[in-house]
């Protein structure tokens, strides 16, 4: 029988051996602004390998002490006959990890489940997963919550550890006016921007719908940039845009280095969200000095009463409401253009990656306990 790992340190030479999945995703600088560094409290972490944990079990050894899972990307295919094998796979080793001593920690990034054939076989797999975990880490109070509500986690099982600001991942060295320019944006223009990956849950149908139905004498724009998976999807929003020469569509998974491009070109970021748990992308607004419009919902709710201060960081209207989402974009119409970002002085102070990293480590520590 194997005993329980003795409690880390935080500083000296590599000692709690720290399998992650995946180590890294493109686009995504979350684990990178998460992982880095974390050598420096002693962790050794390295990418998580199935085989290893399979060697482990015939041999009688272990690989590493804890395997932190972030995202399971074969839930990634859309033809749910794919994901069957995968699915068994990762269930299965999960359970000879669990029999052979490791700790398991789940990072629940997205609780949403897809629309589609496979969602009965991911929930349940998701549900095996928080069922074999020693803890799971929510990044918000919301997450949490619906931890407990949808899948019966236990509440001494979860830690909420925010999302981190992205102030220093992406590069920030462009005005408004060569950002606009390059987007052929007009300097007068009032221009609302969605960015992030296009899904079914994230309402862009109904944004297009809001605005196209404002009626407002300024001057307005609408861009909408992310990579869109669905061709069922993408094809409702050209329909829906109908050639209105007042929106922009950028379909594709855009570069980090221009972010920065669609951030200072806007003058609000809107996220009309008919579901949401975590949002990277408000965050993300939020750290380019940006204000957002989104419904009154879970983490936008979270994030906007942590990060408020003096000045509105954010038009939060009543998701039942269907002229909630119109009347907010023709509030923000009427303000005018905002030519400059407003940086929440509590986005660094409570969302820093450093004191993240701590809390991360503090979590390792007690599953080894």
């Amino acid at each position: 029988m194997m005993t329980r790992p003795s409690k880390i340190t935080v500083t000296g030479s590599p000692q709690v051996r720290v399998r992650v999945l995946p180590p890294a995703l493109e686009g995504n600088t979350f684990l990178t602004s998460l992982n880095g560094g974390l050598e420096q409290y002693g962790i050794d972490l390295q990418p998580f390998d199935y085989r290893s944990v399979l060697r482990g079990v015939l041999r009688g050894e272990r690989c590493c002490e804890i395997i932190h899972i972030h995202f399971l990307l074969f839930y990634f295919e859309r033809d749910w006959r794919k994901l069957v094998v995968p699915s068994a796979k990762f269930c299965l080793t999960l359970a000879l990890a669990k029999l052979q001593g490791y700790r398991i920690i789940w990072h629940a990034h997205n609780l949403m489940l897809p629309e589609g054939a496979h969602s009965q076989l991911e929930r349940q797999t998701r549900q095996f997963l928080i069922d074999c975990c020693d803890r799971v880490v929510a990044l918000s109070r919301h997450t949490a919550q619906q931890l407990q509500e949808t899948y019966r986690c236990d509440p001494s099982k979860i830690t909420v550890i925010p999302h981190g600001h992205y102030l220093t991942d992406y590069p920030n060295n462009q005005g408004r006016a060569e950002c606009r320019r390059q987007l052929g944006l007009g300097t007068a223009e009032v221009v609302f921007l969605f960015f992030g990956r296009i899904e079914s849950y994230k309402g862009v149908p109904d944004l297009i719908q809001s605005f196209r139905a404002l009626a407002t004498d300024r001057p307005i724009r609408l861009v909408i940039a992310g990579k869109c998976n669905q061709p069922e999807l993408l094809a409702e929003i050209k329909a829906a845009m109908d050639d209105d020469p007042r929106i922009r569509l950028e379909a594709r998974l855009i570069p980090n280095a221009e972010i920065q491009v669609y951030m200072n070109s806007a003058d609000y970021v809107v996220l009309p969200y008919r579901q949401i748990h975590n949002s990277g992308a408000a965050v993300l607004a939020f750290s380019f000095g940006k204000k957002i419009i989104a419904p009154a919902l879970g983490t936008f709710t979270d994030l906007v009463q942590d990060l408020q201060d003096q000045e509105p960081l954010a038009w939060l209207y009543a998701p039942q409401d269907p002229q909630g989402l119109t009347n907010a974009l023709a509030e923000t119409a009427r303000l005018g253009p905002q030519p400059q970002p407003y940086y929440s002085p509590n986005l660094l102070e409570k969302y820093d990656w450093t004191t993240i990293q701590r809390r991360l480590v503090e979590t390792y520590q007690a599953v080894l306990r």
